[in-house]
């Protein structure tokens, strides 16, 4: 793989987590400022993105699909997003959110095992 093609893998799959990237910042801004509206735009997020992985990690299909992107999001990525969330919203002690971002991290990492013993089950 060339450096240009390598480069332009790494900037599609950073595209991909723009948003997590965006919400990951707010998180990090809300320990020194944290409006009404921030607070409530945090919930109707952790909620939507619950609802998404428990769907994610019921339909094997989705994962499957999901993970043989050429250019997906690599899984440490996920890791260290809902790591810092789940450890600031706990600090700042916003314990529901921070519960919220925990159980999403740990849907996360049952995703992440899930596709791969599919991953690997499929390469037998």
């Amino acid at each position: 793989m060339t450096a240009k093609s390598n480069s332009t893998s790494n900037k599609n799959w950073f595209n991909q987590a723009i948003l997590d990237v965006l919400v990951t910042t707010l998180v990090v801004i809300s320990t020194f400022w944290m409006p009404a509206f921030l607070l409530y735009l945090f919930y109707g997020y952790s909620a939507l993105l619950l609802i998404v992985r428990a769907i994610t990690l019921s339909s094997s299909g989705v994962i499957t699909s999901m993970t043989q992107k050429k250019n997906a999001v690599p899984d440490w990525f996920y890791h260290v997003n809902y790591f810092t969330c789940t450890a600031i919203f706990f600090i700042t002690m916003r314990y529901i959110l921070g519960s919220m971002w925990a159980v999403i991290w740990i849907l996360s990492w049952i995703s992440t095992l899930k596709t791969s013993r599919t991953s690997s089950n499929s390469r037998r």
